[in-house]
This record gives C-alpha cells, sequence and structure tokens, in this order.
C-alpha cells in the first residue's frame, strides 16, 4: 500500500511546527481514587463501546 502523500506533507508540518512546553508539574495527577461514580462512568463507556462494536458487527456482511 502506498503512502498518502497528503499525510506526508502534514508530517512536514507539524516537525517543523514550534512545540510549547509548560512548566506544570503541580498539576500532575499523583494519586487515583476508585469511586463508585468513576467506576459506573467507565463501565458506561464500555458498554456504549460494546454496543455499537455489535450493532456494526451484526451490519458487516
Amino acid at each position: 500500500m502506498s503512502a498518502d502523500p497528503l499525510l506526508n506533507v502534514i508530517d512536514k508540518d507539524l516537525e517543523s511546527a514550534p512545540t510549547i512546553e509548560d512548566d506544570v508539574e503541580d498539576e500532575n495527577i499523583t494519586v487515583v481514587r476508585v469511586t463508585n461514580e468513576s467506576t459506573n462512568f467507565r463501565d458506561e463507556i464500555a458498554m456504549k463501546m460494546f454496543k455499537e462494536y455489535r450493532r456494526r458487527e451484526t451490519h458487516v456482511t
């Protein structure tokens, strides 16, 4: 498979783009607490992804 010429142009643009580095060490997450809310949120996302996967799988012919 040949490479998409547009992707090569975008890659070159990104290589020459300036980078922004922030000194935000104070904002790094150091502890994650498991809560019912976060567990439910994660499970809800996983279920939506699975349902979408199953929906697409049944439409593939």
